[in-house]
């Protein structure tokens, strides 16, 4: 029963993946390999003298005619779920906010910014808060100590206090930043994924249906 459930939940979750989450996805070999799929595909996949030197050429659908080679339609497969995983990387490395592209989660950037950051730049990271749907919680995490002391007589600890507060909100808002471009980005990679795993399972299937047909056939060849 809890499966169903978080089958039921998990177009939800994809739709709003952080871009911390797609970066562990852009990180993965398979997203790597897709930067140069296209040009690939043009220069190689749907090049005829190449198809036909690598005799790579099957029937995609209906009959084949002689002289217009194709490409095999699992090639077609593999190339379109590169080219759709492709589409998310180069969305996410396009928009993805760079605090999150180099430091990946909020404990890494807060503990590799403190040391460094700047009263300007506190003030710059508050007015964004200020301006967005974090405001809220920003006056929250300002007013934190106000019903212990005015705010003039804070000191270096509960000012430092304060502006950790305020950078694991402006993590968090960053990492949700651009809401429809993350939701493209992370359907593209579960589409392409999913196209890529088409032929793989077909693989299999054939795979664990000869073995089945050498077992009844001849079991002791296994041994």
């Amino acid at each position: 029963m809890q499966i169903w459930v978080e089958i039921k939940r998990l177009p939800r979750r994809i739709s709003n993946l952080t871009w911390s989450e797609l970066r562990s996805i852009t990180n993965s070999s398979a997203a790597k390999m897709t930067v140069l799929i296209p040009v690939i595909g043009y220069l190689i996949i749907f090049n005829q003298h190449i198809v036909q030197y690598l005799n790579i050429i099957k029937q995609v659908g209906g009959e084949e005619l002689p002289g217009e080679p194709h490409a095999s339609s699992r090639l077609l497969l593999v190339y379109l779920g590169l080219t759709v995983v492709a589409i998310g990387a180069a969305l996410y490395q396009l928009f993805c906010p760079p605090d999150v592209k180099h430091y990946g989660d909020t404990n890494a950037y807060v503990g590799g910014v403190t040391q460094t950051i700047r009263e300007y730049r506190m003030r710059e990271i508050e007015k964004r808060l200020r301006d967005s749907i974090f405001a809220d919680r920003l006056m929250h995490v300002r007013d934190m100590y106000n019903g212990i002391k005015p705010e003039l007589t804070f000191g270096p600890e509960e000012k430092a206090e304060i502006n950790n507060g305020v950078l694991h909100l402006y993590f968090e808002f960053l990492n949700k930043e651009y809401a429809s471009i993350r939701f493209i980005a992370a359907w593209a990679f579960t589409t392409g994924f999913a196209i890529l795993a088409i032929p793989s399972a077909g693989v299999i299937v054939r795979v664990l249906w000869q073995v089945l047909k050498t077992a009844r056939r001849d079991p002791t060849s296994f041994f």
